[in-house]
């Protein structure tokens, strides 16, 4: 299902994201290895939002991590893309979905996006 996803343009993530998925879940990453190009995004006005999402949002970062976070990252694609931004946090200032709350962005958990695929496991 994700990789028809994928294949339609429908799921976006960045590279960030990859990193995180490597480290704490290798088999995913494997799995999604060969379809990276396809839907991890690259782009200036990305990298643009980032800032901009880092500004408005200075919690959502930690400036003294040699790991940046993926959180403003995705926040920001969901902007410049207009996408649904898939998180399992809790709605509190600091984590994506209050950010998104706060941009007019949608958000929701990833049992709540398979749900609206209509996927069945």
């Amino acid at each position: 299902m994700l990789t028809t996803m994928i294949d339609a343009g429908r799921l976006k993530t960045v590279a960030l994201v990859m990193d995180e998925v490597s480290r704490h879940d290798p088999p995913a990453f494997e799995r999604l290895s060969p379809v990276r190009a396809r839907f991890v995004v690259h782009d200036t006005e990305l990298l643009e939002a980032v800032g901009r999402i880092y500004r408005g949002f200075p919690q959502m970062s930690r400036p003294l991590s040699p790991r940046p976070k993926a959180d403003p990252w995705l926040v920001a694609l969901g902007r410049v893309r207009s996408l649904t931004v898939v998180t399992e946090e809790a709605n509190r200032p600091g984590k994506i979905p209050h950010a998104c709350q706060q941009l007019g962005l949608q958000c929701c958990t990833l049992s709540q996006m398979l749900a609206q695929e209509r996927f069945e496991p």
